[in-house]
């Protein structure tokens, strides 16, 4: 969308007043972004996670891309303190990251690659503290807040689908269930 608007196109943002009349700003908002740098600085880890994330099929990454909406919609819309105005994709590319992760754990078992989903959760912490970006700079201020969100909306879906997904494995739902 950048591309064929540019920066901030006001009728796509997500504003505080108007999303509940115009409920299509819960999704456009994270596809818009503030300036050249922030889009760019976007796009390539989209990419390359949406890649992937498809991997697990379109029903991983359609999961994981409406995990991180939800979770930055739920805290812009509800948080005390949230910005009134909001775009960008950095919560959704949270919320991405978790599920990758997972996905992986559940492919290989290795428990270490969730040392991935813990960097990015000091990151996280991180730029909390300190009230921004610690990476990047955009012409609007950071929301790391979002990020977190984003993050804790695919750790929900997670925790959730971990069961479904032993059982469908032919495991029992919990570790402790299988124990004789």
């Amino acid at each position: 969308m950048y591309m064929h608007y540019g920066p901030s196109p006001a009728a796509l943002m997500w504003t505080h007043d108007l999303y509940m009349h115009e409920p299509l700003r819960l999704i456009t908002a994270h596809f818009v972004h503030c300036d050249p740098h922030h889009f760019w600085w976007n796009l390539p880890p989209f990419l390359l996670q949406g890649w992937m994330l498809e991997r697990y099929g379109k029903r991983a990454w359609l999961i994981g891309v409406a995990a991180g909406i939800a979770g930055v919609d739920i805290y812009l819309a509800l948080w005390p303190g949230a910005p009134m105005v909001y775009c960008g994709l950095s919560g959704l590319l949270n919320a991405m990251l978790v599920m990758i992760v997972f996905h992986i754990w559940l492919e290989t078992g290795y428990y270490p690659v969730i040392l991935i989903a813990g960097a990015d959760f000091v990151k996280i912490t991180a730029e909390i503290t300190n009230g921004g970006a610690i990476i990047s700079s955009t012409s609007w201020p950071s929301v790391p807040e979002a990020h977190a969100f984003g993050f804790a909306a695919a750790v929900v879906v997670c925790a959730f689908s971990w069961p479904a997904r032993r059982l469908a494995r032919g495991y029992p739902a919990t570790p402790e269930a299988g124990a004789t």
